[in-house]
């Protein structure tokens, strides 16, 4: 069997409709911040877990989008609302096409803007966005789900942080 490739994609930023016009779209990396434990009784040290490291995700469009410039400088933490959808084949065998999404919310940290224009060729601009919510779902699945704010953590199902919101009265 041949793994699923991602044969397309598309982007929505704040609900307007990026076909043919994004280029390229980078998903945060889901990293969990590690603290070097070594108490007595151990032989070797371990890590703690500290909870996750900052989400940050980029793309790259054909053009110098206006609804995307207007919204940089937002003071809303979760200001910009992303939605990547795509579309995973296999080659191996038929019907076997997953349809993915991603939802994210936060604020563009940085808009590289085009270091010069050239007639004929692309000038992109690149978006980087800082981001407090993140949304994994394959075949309407919700694999990860992670928001910062409300301090939810589900993966798989499970809610990691229930208990700690419950400890906390929230």
């Amino acid at each position: 069997m041949l793994p699923k490739k991602l044969k397309n994609f598309n982007l929505f930023a704040d609900g307007e409709n990026f076909v043919g016009i994004v280029d390229e779209i980078t998903l945060p990396n889901l990293e969990r911040k590690m603290e070097e434990y070594r108490p007595g009784g151990f032989n070797a040290p371990v890590d703690a877990d500290m909870g996750m490291n900052k989400l940050t995700s980029s793309f790259k469009l054909h053009e110098m989008a206006a609804s995307v410039l207007r919204k940089f400088g937002t003071s809303e933490i979760d200001g910009v609302p992303l939605r990547f959808l795509g579309a995973a084949v296999s080659d191996g065998a038929a019907g076997t096409t997953d349809a993915i999404e991603v939802i994210m919310r936060g604020r563009y940290s940085g808009l590289e803007l085009p270091s010069g224009y050239k007639a004929g060729e692309s000038a992109m601009l690149t978006c980087n966005v800082s981001l407090a919510y993140f949304k994994y779902v394959v075949n309407s699945e919700t694999l990860i789900e992670i928001d910062v704010i409300n301090m939810i953590e589900n993966v798989g199902g499970v809610d990691r942080l229930a208990e700690q919101r419950a400890a906390l009265g929230l």
